[in-house]
Order: structure tokens, then sequence, then C-alpha cells
């Protein structure tokens, strides 16, 4: 299941970002989309579901046996970072680790009618996630621009002046 939220407007925070500095910029993006994907990691943890978690067992004709256990889906669901495509996007996703049976409850099979979880859980805190992304990158530029600021001035991290090299 693939799904994008894109963060459109907010014309201040753009600006604020742009006179950070694309290094700065950068490190607050990811902070903000990280939060976020933890955010939806975690409340995807919280609802999915839980079936018996038996370990599969299968013997071969040669009288091996195998024993699978890939665990419950909520121990699977993880985040990463990924490369973006794209200069200037930053990239984080949440993944159903090992348990590729959750795309056939989300989805269906020929014999499994759809049984989503995900998508409706996404649907539901699109916003919150938009808020947290917009929250932290404000901490996060305000912060920086803090930074910049005692730089510019020669002050210390203590408010006095600062120590020369």
């Amino acid at each position: 299941m693939k799904t994008t939220l894109k963060l459109e407007g907010a014309a201040e925070m753009e600006r604020a970002l742009g006179e950070l500095g694309e290094e700065l910029a950068n490190k607050a993006g990811r902070s903000a989309v990280s939060a976020a994907a933890r955010q939806l990691r975690d409340e995807l943890k919280r609802t999915a579901p839980v079936g018996p978690g038996k370990p599969k067992v299968r013997t071969s004709k040669g009288g091996t046996v195998t024993r699978t256990d890939l665990g419950h889906l909520k121990d699977n669901i993880r985040t990463k970072r990924e490369k973006a495509r794209k200069s200037y996007t930053i990239r984080y996703v949440v993944h159903f680790g090992n348990a590729f049976w959750a795309l056939f409850r989300e989805r269906g099979t020929v014999r499994q009618p759809p049984r989503p979880w995900a998508g409706p859980t996404f649907e539901r805190m699109q916003m919150q996630l938009l808020n947290t992304m917009l929250d932290t990158l404000r901490k996060r530029t305000a912060a920086a621009a803090r930074r910049v600021a005692r730089q510019q001035k020669r002050i210390g991290h203590n408010g006095g002046p600062a120590l020369e090299d």
C-alpha cells in the first residue's frame, strides 16, 4: 500500500527553512518527517490485528521438518528512511517487515475478502501527522535560527562572549 502525504502551502515555514540554509533545513525536515513516521508506526502497531501467531511446521517428503515463525504483525511494523528520488524530498517508509500477509489482509485475495486496517488508520491520522510535522519544523527552525543568531553575535552558550579559537 502506497500513500503519500504532501505538505503544501505554509509559506512562512518555507521562507524560514530557506533562510536557514540547505543543511539545516534538511536536518529539520528529516526530524519532522521521522517524528510523523514514528507516530504512524506506533498507531499502526496499536491497531494491528492480532492472530494466534502459531509457527508453521512443514515436513518434506524426505522427513525434514521446517519451522517458520514470522512473529505477530505488530512486532514486524517498522520505519525506515529511504533515499529520495527527487531533490528537496525526504522519504520515510512505514513497512510490515517480514509480515507479508498484512498486504493480503489489507487488500484481500481470491479467497479472502479485504479487511483494511492500515489505510483507515492513516486516513484518520492524516491531519495529526501533518500537525506533528509542522510543530517539529517550527521547533527545529526556531532552535536553528537562535543558533545562527548566536554565532553571528559571537555569544557563547552561557550568554557570555564566545571563546576565540
